[in-house]
């Protein structure tokens, strides 16, 4: 199992791309453009050797979204500082085109896969954990979002988990030694979404060596990274991303959430700098990824290790980079805000 303690100074990793045209995109409700490169939500190195095969194969079998960007919650220290409170695409309330999977309303469903759960844990406790998770994000005051879980009826809904007999040789990659190939992460067996977002459970860490491979076999991403958020994006019948209500927004279409069975999960007893990863504290993170919200914050420079997780960043929050122990299970003001100017109904609704 990977130890925390000894790997603080990892420098979390924050991929996007966007794929079809990356400027100038005409939306599907007018004839303007979006300019994406003014709307990328954080400085980012493509990855486009991961996006592009699974972007072909949804292309030539009909499915009219694509994936756009993939966020990776690491333990460490994070990486510099900025203020990244929204990613570049948006949930559209009561979008038709999520209507086979979604509740028509301004609510976003969601779907655990209890096939693939820890196994550190009982079932019910890690399924619980991400209960809670999902329903911390909705009780946030003066929001009109809520998340509405649906049941896991047991296919395969989920099409970014495929995981690498070798992940050194068969990832899709575009550096040093490692080849794109036509397959790694993904999963051509696949069917349509089930839910707005998909709680996909814990994989191998051959998965999250094939994100950051490195030559030495058990040192790559696996090592450092505890989760993984994909967000697919709609796109229309001439394969241009859809912008529905003319936000400036391209329009989110479904999300897969992934974790590192590699780690040793808890759902309670993790401490600061300690080796064990709390399971709700992480989900908390994840889903926020889940409903377009960035990461937040970073290290201030010189790094300085305080007797109190969320110290280490500046300022804290649960959308902070990375993880170094702990239970942080309660939003702080700067999710909050950031949740807020995504979902706030306007009229200062308390629930």
């Amino acid at each position: 199992m990977r130890k925390i303690g000894s790997l603080l100074l990892i420098l979390v990793i924050a991929i996007v791309a966007c794929q079809e045209t990356p400027q100038g995109i005409g939306t599907a409700g007018e004839g303007g453009e979006i300019d994406l490169a003014a709307k990328k939500s954080l400085r980012a190195t493509r990855i486009d050797p991961y996006f592009d095969p699974v972007n072909d194969f949804l292309k030539q079998s009909g499915a009219n979204y694509r994936v756009a960007e993939v966020w990776m919650f690491t333990i460490g220290a994070g990486r510099p500082d900025n203020r990244i409170l929204q990613l570049g695409t948006r949930w559209v309330p009561a979008d038709p085109n999520r209507a086979a999977y979604s509740t028509g309303t301004e609510d976003l469903t969601y779907v655990i896969d209890l096939s693939d759960l820890t196994t550190d844990v009982a079932p019910a406790a890690a399924e619980q954990a991400i209960v809670n998770a999902f329903d911390t994000w909705s009780a946030v005051p003066h929001t009109f979002l809520d998340n509405v879980r649906v049941a896991d009826d047991g296919g395969n809904h989920d099409f970014l988990d495929g995981v690498p007999a070798d992940p050194f040789t068969t990832c899709i990659t575009g550096a040093g030694p490692f080849l794109p190939a036509p397959l790694g992460i993904l999963d051509f067996a696949a069917g349509d979404p089930n839910a707005d977002i998909i709680t996909g459970g814990w994989l191998p860490r051959e998965y999250f060596d094939c994100l950051v491979p490195d030559p030495s076999p058990g040192n790559g991403g696996g090592d450092f990274i505890l989760g993984v958020t994909w967000t697919f994006f709609f796109v229309d019948g001439g394969g241009n991303p859809v912008d529905l209500n003319n936000d400036g927004h391209i329009d989110t279409a479904v999300k897969e959430i992934y974790y590192n069975d590699d780690f040793d999960w808890v759902t309670s007893g993790s401490v600061f700098l300690g080796n064990d990863i709390d399971i709700e504290s992480v989900v908390l993170h994840e889903n926020g990824h889940g409903m377009d919200l960035g990461h937040f914050g970073g290290p201030p420079p010189p790094l300085k290790i305080h007797p109190n997780t969320l110290r280490i960043f500046s300022p804290p929050a649960v959308m902070n980079p990375a993880y170094v122990g702990g239970d942080i299970r309660d939003l702080l003001p700067t999710d909050i805000a950031g949740f807020r100017a995504l979902f706030s109904d306007g009229v200062g609704r308390q629930k």
